[in-house]
């Protein structure tokens, strides 16, 4: 009878390892990842602008169709290169660290 109690007891500990490793790649499988949002050097803060609009808004709307869409994106202003820099540093006991560093140049 002990034994079947030690077995029991050892399937519920597998069980609820099985079950927190699972959530903890649930929790990054399903994780929405950061965006990068490349903001525009040259932009101005708004105020004085020359685009400003008669009724006070300082954005002129304008409609896409597919007959106008493709000058559209032929006027559209593109950053000729991007750079993303990432660093990762482990720590490990007794002051020792490592320190990953991964740079993408587009």
């Amino acid at each position: 009878m002990e034994e079947k109690k030690r077995t029991w007891f050892a399937v519920l500990i597998s069980c609820v390892i099985l079950l927190a490793v699972g959530y903890g790649f649930a929790l990054n499988f399903f994780r929405d990842t950061a965006q990068i949002v490349v903001a525009d050097p040259s932009a101005t803060d708004g105020q004085g602008s020359d685009t400003e609009t008669p009724g006070g808004s300082q954005w002129l709307p304008v409609e896409v169709t597919p007959q106008t869409v493709q000058s559209i994106i032929a006027d559209m202003d593109r950053y000729q290169s991007y750079e993303r820099t990432v660093e990762i540093c482990y720590f490990w006991g007794e002051g020792e660290a490592s320190l990953i560093t991964a740079s993408v140049v587009e």
